[in-house]
């Protein structure tokens, strides 16, 4: 008899719940597609959020301006236990018509032993790519972007990294979660997921990035690891991160064409001397500026702010003509030369 089970049998008030649960899902849980929506050209179905939040922590919001995006959830208690029913629907705002919905069920747990969740394989991005999708894509939605070879250019700056300045942080370290998870580049691109290829105990080994590729088609293309940012242009997008090595920091730029395709990719060694957060990248005229936030809260919660130069004029005259990366960018944390 599995764990489970066994725990169950030696509850009676937990095997009902669980069984009214499975029940529950049979009888309306999974995704419920009621009309296929196709795909705006060049656009992803993205969630754009409500300028008021709900307070109870779900989202709400519109899809390509036409359709209302909701999530709630309503709860009964049974035989001592929880049950939570957690909706979300698509509906179009026309003429308020449900296009889809996805219903899901979870018995609560308690310290110890977990709760169970009815149907366990499904999420809201199953929901949104069922609902939006292209005729052809029934089969394989997201194959691989065209590929080709990358143009790798490796620059070195002229010194070492210039302890800019150092502050006292507030009450926690400072997050290095900055770069986060969505549509980026006008719903031209979307940030997918993070790689995790078996056998690696769940290592990181690399960034999932979609496109609409050269047919039109959604495609999906693999980025660093280490991504902190994701910056836009005309021309496609560029990947800012750090390169994973020992010793001193190095940040990588990956370049995407529109359509998904890697066209360079450029490293700048020992811009820091360990991994933190990038403050800001610019390029002006022949200069290359990248300021790099470093926090130790063990002791004192100090925070360094590391600046490194690098000349592109050390390139081929081929490499130093083509653009590497964005010109003037300043993320979330304050630029080394900021006051605060």
């Amino acid at each position: 008899m599995s764990a489970p089970l066994l725990l169950s049998a030696l509850d009676p008030g937990r095997f009902s719940a669980d069984k009214e649960t499975q029940e529950l899902c049979k009888k309306d849980g999974g995704i419920h597609v009621y009309e296929k929506i196709g795909l705006e050209a060049g656009r992803f179905p993205t969630v754009i959020p409500d300028a008021i939040k709900k307070y109870d922590g779900t989202r709400a919001g519109t899809i390509y301006d036409k359709y209302r995006y909701e999530e709630s959830h309503t709860l009964h208690k049974s035989h001592g236990y929880f049950i939570y029913r957690y909706r979300t629907s698509i509906v179009a705002i026309a003429n308020g018509k449900i296009v889809g919905e996805m219903v899901q069920y979870t018995r609560s747990g308690e310290p110890g032993l977990p709760g169970i969740t009815c149907p366990e394989t499904i999420s809201n991005e199953k929901l949104i790519n069922a609902v939006f999708s292209l005729e052809n894509e029934m089969t394989n939605p997201f194959p691989a972007c065209p590929s080709g070879i990358p143009k790798v250019i490796k620059l070195t700056p002229e010194r070492p990294p210039t302890l800019v300045r150092e502050r006292v942080a507030g009450g926690r370290a400072l997050d290095d979660d900055v770069w986060r998870r969505g549509i980026k580049c006008d719903e031209q691109t979307k940030i997918d997921r993070w790689y995790e290829e078996p056998g690696t105990g769940g290592k990181l080994t690399g960034t999932g990035l979609q496109f609409f590729g050269p047919e039109g088609n959604r495609c999906q293309s693999r980025a660093m690891p280490d991504s902190k940012h994701i910056i836009c242009d005309k021309d496609g997008l560029s990947v800012l991160g750090f390169k994973r090595q020992a010793g001193s920091a190095s940040v990588l730029l990956q370049r995407f064409s529109k359509t998904g395709q890697m066209v360079s990719e450029t490293e700048i060694s020992n811009v820091a001397p360990a991994p933190g957060l990038i403050a800001s990248y610019r390029e002006t005229g022949d200069q290359i500026k990248i300021n790099v936030v470093n926090s130790d809260m063990n002791n004192t919660r100090l925070v360094k702010c590391y600046s490194v130069f690098v000349s592109k004029s050390k390139l081929s005259p081929h490499e130093s003509a083509a653009r590497i990366g964005p010109p003037d960018t300043v993320f979330q944390y304050p630029d080394c030369d900021t006051k605060e």
